[in-house]
This record gives structure tokens, C-alpha cells and sequence, in this order.
């Protein structure tokens, strides 16, 4: 069995996956990610792998990997992007290609074949554009609506919630007002930077969404770039790709 997880800046998700079993949860981040363990993995059992992409910082990577050494006797495998791997080759600098962006990238190939613009929401969104061919071709990193928010109420003096209601952009008090402009911001965002991909990539362009607030956009995104593939454990699957060709 292997177990995966997917590191990311406010949370961490994992799948126990072998054959056709797939089990996943998840948790956010407590004030010791060795607790937080102790509690989501206790009814785990023994993995014989366990693959991680990272992008939380050296300090949580060092603790979980102490802990899977000490409760299992295992060496985690961290995923680093390269060159190529499993179809994909990379035209970005891998050194400063995250391993979830990577992971997604090897994921999609294998899942779904053809151009794809590969939208990842979590606390920080990204759109990243995948030839036909598998040739990366780049992305963009932007701020989630969170994040947004956050900027908001901590870099202005008249605002003091975010808290409101996002459904229309007619907004009649503050929290509203900013709560609607991040919500459909990003959605604005999403859809102007994946109908510059598609001139690159091609009328066939696949729209694959992912991450913690893939539902929530797929919903604000309908009908506005044709047909959506909601793929919530992206990051995950690109992991199970790579667990599976090295086993």
C-alpha cells in the first residue's frame, strides 16, 4: 500500500492507494504537525511507501519525515520537479517548480491525454498550460480569495471583515463588497488567463480543476470556458503515477 500526501500551505491530504483501493483524507494544519498525525494516520496501518510533494516548508517536511521514521521505519520520498518524467517534459526552472504543480502536471498527462490548462485552488491558485505533446509550457501563480481577503484587512484601515456575502457584485456594505471583488476577481482571472492559453494550446483545450476550492469555482467558472473536469485529488494521482512506474 502506499500512502501519499499532498503538503500544502494551509492543509495536508493523503490517499492510502493499491490496485482499486483508494482511501483519502485530510486535516489543517494544528500548531504541531506531529499531533495532527498522530490523530489522521493512528487506523493507517503500515504503508510500504510513502511519497510526498511538499510545499509547506523545510520545517513540516523535516517533522513528518521523522515521524514516518519512527512510527513505520520508513524513508519518505519527496517528489522534486525535473526535466522530464512520465511524458512531461518541463520548460520551467525545476528548481523553483513546486512539487504540487509538478505532481498535477504528471497526473494529467496520464489522465487525461491531450492540451490542458490545469487550474490548482488552494491558498495560492495557479494555471499552468500542457501541450498535447506533454511539453509544460509555463504558468502563473496567483492569490486565492483567502489570501486576497487577508491582504485587505491587513494592508487597509477602513476595512474590517471580508465576512460577507459573494453572489453579486452590487454590494451594499464593506464586508460584502470585498467578499463579491475577491470572489469574482478570481474568477475574472481564471478566465482571462486560460483563454490566453488556448490560442497556444489549441481549440481542444481541456479546463481541469483541482484543489481544496475546486467545487466552489467550478460552479462560479460554468459556462464560461466550456465543459470543466473537476479532479479534486490531483495532486495525489500525479503521486500514485510515480509510485506506480518505480514500484
Amino acid at each position: 500500500m502506499n500512502l501519499l500526501v499532498d503538503m500544502g500551505n494551509s492543509r495536508l491530504k493523503w490517499a492510502l492507494a493499491q490496485g482499486t483501493v483508494w482511501r483519502s483524507g485530510g486535516f489543517a494544519y494544528g500548531e504541531r504537525l506531529s499531533a495532527d498525525l498522530d490523530r489522521g494516520w493512528s487506523e493507517c496501518g503500515q504503508p510500504h511507501r510513502v511519497l510526498v510533494a511538499n510545499v509547506s516548508g523545510a520545517e513540516r517536511a523535516r517533522e513528518l519525515a521523522s515521524w514516518v521514521r519512527q512510527h513505520w521505519a520508513l524513508t519518505v520520498e519527496f517528489l522534486q520537479a525535473g526535466r522530464n518524467q512520465l511524458g512531461v517534459t518541463n520548460t520551467y526552472d525545476p528548481a523553483q517548480l513546486g512539487a504540487d504543480r509538478w505532481a498535477a502536471l504528471i497526473a494529467v498527462r496520464g489522465l487525461y491525454p491531450g492540451p490542458a490548462c490545469i487550474v490548482d485552488c488552494g491558498t495560492a491558485v495557479t494555471l499552468d498550460a500542457l501541450a498535447a505533446d506533454g511539453i509544460y509550457l509555463g504558468g502563473v501563480i496567483l492569490p486565492g480569495t483567502t489570501l486576497m481577503r487577508r491582504c485587505l484587512l491587513s494592508g487597509t484601515a477602513g476595512i474590517r471583515s471580508a465576512e460577507g456575502r459573494d453572489d453579486s457584485c452590487l454590494a451594499h456594505n464593506t464586508a460584502d463588497a470585498v467578499a463579491a471583488g475577491t470572489a469574482f476577481g478570481l474568477v475574472g482571472a481564471i478566465t482571462r488567463i486560460a483563454e490566453e492559453f488556448r490560442p497556444v494550446l489549441g481549440a481542444t483545450m481541456q479546463v481541469i480543476v483541482s484543489g481544496g476550492g475546486a467545487g466552489q469555482l467550478v460552479a462560479r467558472l460554468a459556462g464560461r470556458l466550456g465543459p470543466l473536469i473537476e479532479e479534486p485529488d490531483l495532486v495525489l494521482r500525479g503521486l500514485l503515477r510515480v509510485a506506480e512506474v518505480a514500484t
